[in-house]
């Protein structure tokens, strides 16, 4: 007979803290595909600020480049590639500030 595994028994506080991590490593890696089109709230998510942020940031021309689909602003996207540029233009290294 094979040796029996060790059963450990799991909290519901536990799983749902499993379940959030999951949750939120699948939206990150919704969001960092090449070729998506970031929401606002993506974009602010990835960045770890507020939509609100973000939107401060595109009305003073602070942020990065983005698409306007439509006319209202919950049609404003931002192309993954522009993001990345706009990051990479932020990057602060060792002896350079």
């Amino acid at each position: 007979m094979p040796p029996r595994a060790a059963k450990s028994a799991v909290t519901l506080d536990e799983l749902a803290a499993l379940i959030a991590d999951l949750v939120k490593a699948m939206s990150l890696y919704a969001v960092q595909r090449p070729g998506k089109h970031l929401t606002t709230a993506d974009l602010a998510e990835r960045l770890g600020v507020s939509p609100r942020t973000v939107d401060d940031w595109r009305v003073d021309k602070k942020g990065p480049a983005y698409i306007r689909i439509g006319r209202g602003d919950d049609t404003v996207r931002y192309r993954l590639a522009d993001v990345e540029a706009w990051e990479a233009e932020r990057l602060v290294t060792l002896g350079s500030h």
